[in-house]
Parts: structure tokens; C-alpha cells; sequence
């Protein structure tokens, strides 16, 4: 898979939370306000929010939220 660079608006973000297991120490909630912390520091709004529970060894095409993010 190729990677293609998108330009955008360096002022928004895509949030992308992944965790492995329901018992993950830093779940999607401290993930997202991690990147929340961030945004607001830096200036950057998110502009939507993807999430998934998937190993951290799985092929990018079994990552259905990374891609549709």
C-alpha cells in the first residue's frame, strides 16, 4: 500500500483511539482526553473521532476505523 500525503488544515485533526482489550490500562477514554489535552495546547480542533478494539499486530486492512479515518 502506497501512502499518500493528504494537505489539510494544520488547525484540525482526526482522532483515533485503538485498543487491544477491554481492559486496555489506557482505554479510549484516556486516549481521547490525551488528545483532547493536545488539541486544545496546540490550537487544533478535532474534527471527528474514530475508534476500535484491534490488536496492535493487525494488517492495516483489518484496521476499518484507521481507514475510514
Amino acid at each position: 500500500m502506497a501512502n499518500k500525503r493528504i494537505q489539510g488544515d494544520p488547525a484540525k485533526a482526526i482522532g483515533y483511539l485503538r485498543v487491544s482489550t477491554d481492559r486496555q490500562e489506557l482505554g479510549p477514554d484516556a486516549q481521547r482526553k490525551a488528545i483532547e489535552r493536545w488539541a486544545a495546547a496546540s490550537g487544533v480542533t478535532v474534527a471527528a473521532w474514530f475508534s476500535e478494539v484491534v490488536s496492535g499486530g493487525a494488517d492495516i486492512d483489518e484496521r476499518a476505523a484507521l481507514l475510514d479515518a
